[in-house]
């Protein structure tokens, strides 16, 4: 066989043999299209895997602050405000009774100040015995 018959038996393509510029077009287009998918599936994994390590220091925060309220006297037990790195820290103790038996409900609230992520606890304290 000869090369000319050889040529002859391939199909032929119009044009060079590349690309056109309408589908290298179509392909950024569709490249761009995930990429922008796949940042917004990124940053939303990375907020989520970041919100249990908020709530375990928004918990531990808590969970000291109200240790040091239950340990103080009743008299001495007051509402507060404070800033402890990117949390805030609010402390309320209001005066109640149970069962004819003084004492003050205490509530802390911790706020992270970036997610707005809250942990609150509450706990009833009585006069000392």
């Amino acid at each position: 066989m000869s090369r000319r018959a050889a040529t002859a038996a391939l199909p032929r393509r119009g044009g060079s043999g590349g690309f056109t510029l309408i589908e290298l077009l179509i392909f950024i287009v569709v490249l761009a299209i995930a990429l922008v998918g796949l940042a917004g599936l990124m940053a939303r994994i990375s907020r989520t895997s970041a919100d249990p390590v908020v709530q375990t220091r928004a918990l531990e925060l808590a969970q000291k602050h109200m240790d040091k309220s239950l340990s103080k006297d009743l008299a001495d037990l007051a509402d507060g405000t404070r800033d402890v790195g990117r949390y805030t820290v609010e402390i309320t103790a209001t005066a109640q009774s149970v069962s004819g038996q003084p004492g003050r409900l205490i509530e802390v609230e911790v706020q992270e100040t970036g997610s707005g992520a809250t942990m609150e606890l509450k706990s009833w304290r009585a006069k000392s015995l």
